[in-house]
């Protein structure tokens, strides 16, 4: 009950392992933004934590709410709590088959993170599933598909000559370009857009002021991209104002797997992009 409080804001404290360390330390976050919603009948205030990486689905994190009345302020008592917490939680109460097979399908992918990663690697957070729930999980591989094609544009001026997947609080391709020499950069932009499973339309573009370099190259980030959509071919065209500079590059995260699993010999990451693939189908299924 918040009525009255003014300041209002969620002060978390997560664990955070560095690479092969067996113990971890605290790293602080202040929440200031929140929406209101009802649960259950009963009006409550909705903090979002999105700093959760796949390799700290383990780690605990202490969450307090602190706001402020008549100039003293009141803290909550500490909350702890962790995503591996939730999804055992969700594994014994839920009755939805496809809900089980992605929660455990999670687990499996945040244990593989943590080995490859190095991250509290002792103890994967799929340790404590049972042989009944880890067959409810995706037991075959899947096997990804190349979706990569490309619309050319006649006198091109720009290029994006790379790919990659980057591992963050969220899955995210990052793309490489190149410009003709002498590129006024200052209405450049790269414009990503896809049609996700529902019919629905999801674009992002990035100007240049938000490229990053690598080398002689820029760089730029598609992060629109969530879990039940890793199968979603993505256009990424360059533009300099509206008009187009780029061959149009179509793409996806299934294609980058399909592409490391032909000539892949970190078994480890191997691992890791065969149970991700395996959480975003089961995602995908759940939610269509």
């Amino acid at each position: 009950e918040l009525q009255g409080y003014s300041n209002i804001k969620l002060y978390i404290q997560m664990e955070k392992y560095a690479k092969g360390a067996s113990t971890p330390t605290l790293q602080e976050y202040t929440i200031t933004k929140w929406s209101e919603c009802t649960v259950s009948g009963i009006p409550c205030y909705e903090f979002v934590f999105p700093g959760i990486f796949a390799a700290e689905m383990g780690n605990q994190i202490y969450a307090t709410v602190v706001a402020e009345k008549d100039g003293v302020e009141y803290r909550s008592q500490v909350d702890e709590y962790s995503v591996m917490q939730y999804a055992y939680n969700r594994l014994e109460k839920t009755t939805s088959a496809t809900y089980r097979a992605l929660l455990v399908d999670m687990l499996n992918y945040g244990a593989a993170a943590q080995i490859h990663f190095d991250k509290n690697a002792a103890h994967p957070v799929n340790e404590d599933l049972t042989p009944e729930q880890q067959a409810l999980g995706t037991q075959e591989d899947p096997v990804p598909e190349n979706k990569e094609s490309k619309v050319p544009l006649e006198g091109a001026t720009a290029e994006i000559n790379g790919k990659n997947l980057m591992f963050d609080t969220s899955v995210y391709l990052v793309y490489r370009m190149a410009f003709a020499e002498g590129q006024d950069m200052s209405q450049v932009s790269i414009v990503f857009t896809y049609v996700n499973r529902k019919g629905v339309t999801k674009t992002q573009t990035v100007k240049a002021s938000k490229f990053g370099t690598s080398g002689s190259y820029y760089t730029a980030n598609c992060t629109i991209i969530i879990p039940s959509e890793m199968r979603c071919v993505v256009s990424a065209t360059i533009y300099d104002g509206s008009t187009p500079i780029s061959n149009t590059v179509n793409y996806s995260i299934e294609t980058y797997v399909y592409k490391k699993m032909q000539n892949l010999d970190n078994t480890t990451y191997k691992t890791l992009l065969m149970q991700m693939m395996k959480y975003g189908i089961s995602t995908e299924r759940h939610f269509q």
